[in-house]
């Protein structure tokens, strides 16, 4: 099965956070090919500044982040270009509209 993976699930796979155990598992099985996770490429850049706002917060130590994007890119997603997804989009959010 396909699934979008939004970056705050993937954060859950690095951070404490609610439903860790349930983004983990989704990991997993996108590990064991049995999704195939799909995101907008700007899903590293959306990881990696809540990572970094992570640390300013306190939340992680600042020698973490790195190791902890990096864990996440090591299951990234097929990227693809948010501007060919914006019509799909619009199209969902209007009914085709």
């Amino acid at each position: 099965m396909k699934y979008v993976l939004d970056s705050c699930v993937a954060l859950k796979w690095v951070l404490p956070e609610a439903d860790n155990p349930k983004a983990v598992r989704v990991r997993n099985d996108y590990r064991r090919g049995i999704h195939e996770l799909l995101a907008p490429d700007i899903f590293a850049a959306d990881v990696a500044h809540n990572i970094a706002k992570s640390e300013r917060r306190g939340i992680i130590r600042p020698p973490l982040g790195t190791r902890r994007l990096n864990s996440v890119l090591n299951s990234s997603p097929v990227l693809y270009s948010y501007l060919t997804l914006l019509p799909a989009v619009r199209a969902a959010l209007t009914g085709g509209r």
